[in-house]
This record gives structure tokens, C-alpha cells and sequence, in this order.
């Protein structure tokens, strides 16, 4: 009996240990928490014959604070000015029998157009804002950003940065569509997306450049780059007196390899957890179903290495190769098996007291 229970201690101490490490590294800080988040980013953008950019933008935000300043960064490094500036607060009509799908505007007042990063020339737009926590709102920004697309001797670009890296860490549904003067065949041009390594992108015969992001992941920004055909802006302004595409497709080619690279690291990393959780689990069923075929009853030492492997591999799966599901598979198979010898060893105890 001293053997068993020297067993159980070693064991229960293994799983406190590996499962102390489990909360330990799981960052569950509230002076870190962002005051919100988005959960929807819809951007209209319209290029002029004049070189200036329209944009519609529709962003929806998750407060996680009742008090918070919403911050809208503009960059300007690659414009004269911003021109017609507005902001509205969207909400449901209430006289309209489908709210969700009639929404109002209110023009707001109260927000601030700054400069706050000098170096790099981006303004903010800051928005102070009370509502109850976990409460989503919705604001409408619609401004003109004048003289922002270069004229090159062989070819007019547009870029523009939509979202900051750590701008926000919780970015979900962006939706961007970029509308060219007129429609162009889609030889002529091309569209590029840079900082979001699951971006889509989509050129469109009616002279649109669409973008999607599921989800904007942590360190990433988002930046895309149009190649155009110069005769689209005869009124254009910011005329460059040099060729510039051959190397923007060079820097293109260069990030897009650096995409590919971290693509295939994810997918490494998804498969390799996603083993490591299933040879978890089967070693747990493997030990379970050997125990029993062999009539030992309760914790010996194949329960306790079994468990000890599997809860480690559960850690490493969820923490260090980023699949949870796997990590859980592995973390549960070793709670599993555990419980069971230990149901069956309480069992064989009462089944031993009751013969005596």
C-alpha cells in the first residue's frame, strides 16, 4: 500500500506541477486588457482623376472598458492634406421595423483631429466614449485625403496603410473595396496587399480592388499598393520625375516570400501539435485498455509516465506550437486516464475492505 501511495503523491504533485504551468503562461492580466476591440472594418475608397482618395470607412468597435478614447489613426506622410472631414456615430433607427438594416447617423462634435506621431506624420482622430462594457458601437469616418497617389514616369501607385501594427490586437472582419476612376482592363493594373500574411485579395473587371482579413494577427498591419496606368489621373499632382515599378514589385516579391515562409510555419506547427495531441491521446487509451487486459487495477507506474507524457505534450501543443485543440485533447486524455485508475483503484480498495 506504501507503494501505491507513493504513486498517487508522485503523480497528483506531476499534474499540479504541469498544471500550474498551464495558468501560469496564460496571460489573464486586467492592466493589460485593450479598452476595446473591432469587430468590423468596412472601408469604401474612391480614387479621384486628381490624385485625392475618398473614403467611407464603417468600424465597429467592442468596448472592454464602460470609459474609453477611441483612437482612428490617419496617415498623412503620403498626402497634402486631408480635406471634409466627418464623424458619425451609427445606430439603429428606432421608428424602423429592421433596424439592422437602416441604420442613422448621428454627426458627432465632441472627437479631436491631432497629430500625435510627428516622425512618421499620422494624425488621430480621438473619439471619448461611455457605454456599458462589452457593448458594441459603431462610427463612420468619411474624409478626403488630397494629392495621394504618385505619378511615376511608368506608373501611378497608390498606397495607403489601413491599419497600424498594435494599433488594435483584436481585429476581426476587414472589409475593403478600392474603386479606380473608371474601369480599366485587368492587364493594365494590379493590386497588392503587404503586413497581413492571410489577406485575399480580388481585382475586379468593373475597376475595384477588393481585400478581406478574417482576423488581423497580432504584430501584423495592413497596407495595400495599386499599380495604375497614369492616364487615370489627368489632373494629378504629385508627378515624380523617375520610374519607381520595378522596384515596388521587388519589395512586393520580397514581402510576399516573407508571407509564404510564416504560411508554412503556421502549417508546420498545426500539424505537428495536431499529432502530438492525437499520439497523446492514444497513448492514454493505449495504457488504459493494456492495464486492463493485463488485470492490474488502479495507478502504477505506466499510468503515471503516460499521464506525465501526455499532460507535457498537452503544454507544448497549446503553448508552444499554438494548437489548443490538440493541447486539450492531450491535457483531457491525461486527466482521463488518471481518473479512471483512480475510480478503479478506490474500487479495488472497497472491494479489498469489504473481503476483510
Amino acid at each position: 500500500m506504501s507503494c501505491k501511495r507513493k504513486s498517487k503523491k508522485a503523480l497528483a504533485s506531476a499534474i499540479i506541477f504541469l498544471l500550474s504551468i498551464i495558468f501560469i503562461s496564460t496571460p489573464v492580466l486586467a492592466d493589460e486588457e485593450e479598452p476595446y476591440s473591432i469587430t468590423g472594418y468596412a472601408s469604401e475608397v474612391v480614387l479621384n482623376p486628381d490624385g485625392s482618395v475618398y473614403f467611407d470607412e464603417t468600424i465597429t468597435y467592442k468596448l472592454m472598458q464602460e470609459s474609453v478614447e477611441i483612437i482612428k489613426p490617419i496617415p498623412l506622410a503620403n498626402s497634402s492634406k486631408a480635406e471634409n472631414m466627418e464623424v458619425f456615430l451609427q445606430h439603429p433607427d428606432a421608428d424602423s421595423e429592421e433596424p439592422e438594416t437602416d441604420p442613422k447617423l448621428e454627426a458627432l462634435q465632441n472627437y479631436t483631429f491631432e497629430l500625435a506621431e510627428e516622425e512618421e506624420d499620422i494624425y488621430h482622430i480621438t473619439i471619448p466614449y461611455e457605454a456599458g462594457k462589452h457593448e458594441e458601437v459603431t462610427f463612420v469616418y468619411r474624409y478626403k485625403m488630397m494629392d495621394t497617389v504618385f505619378l511615376y514616369k511608368d506608373t501611378a501607385v497608390f498606397f495607403w496603410r489601413y491599419m497600424m501594427p498594435n494599433e488594435v490586437k483584436n481585429v476581426q472582419n476587414i472589409d475593403i473595396q478600392v474603386s479606380l476612376p473608371e474601369a480599366v482592363s485587368l492587364d493594365d493594373w494590379s493590386g497588392y496587399v503587404r503586413g497581413a500574411v492571410y489577406a485575399e485579395k480580388e481585382l475586379l473587371e468593373d475597376g475595384k480592388f477588393k481585400l478581406t482579413v478574417e482576423e488581423l494577427l497580432e504584430d501584423e498591419f495592413l497596407e495595400s499598393v495599386l499599380l495604375l496606368p497614369t492616364s487615370l489621373f489627368p489632373e494629378g499632382r504629385k508627378v515624380i520625375d523617375n520610374n519607381a515599378k520595378e522596384e515596388i514589385l521587388a519589395e512586393i516579391a520580397e514581402w510576399e516570400e516573407q508571407a509564404s515562409s510564416v504560411r508554412k510555419k503556421d502549417e508546420l506547427r498545426f500539424y505537428s501539435g495536431s499529432a502530438i495531441g492525437i499520439i497523446a491521446m492514444l497513448l492514454c487509451l493505449a495504457t488504459g485498455l493494456l492495464n486492463k487486459m493485463q488485470g492490474k487495477q488502479g495507478i502504477n507506474r505506466w499510468i503515471i509516465g503516460a499521464s506525465i507524457i501526455s499532460l507535457a505534450a498537452g503544454i507544448t501543443a497549446w503553448f508552444i506550437l499554438k494548437n489548443a485543440w490538440a493541447g486539450i485533447l492531450a491535457i483531457v486524455s491525461a486527466l482521463a486516464l488518471t481518473g479512471y485508475a483512480g475510480y478503479d483503484s478506490n474500487l479495488l480498495f472497497r472491494k479489498n475492505q469489504h473481503k476483510a
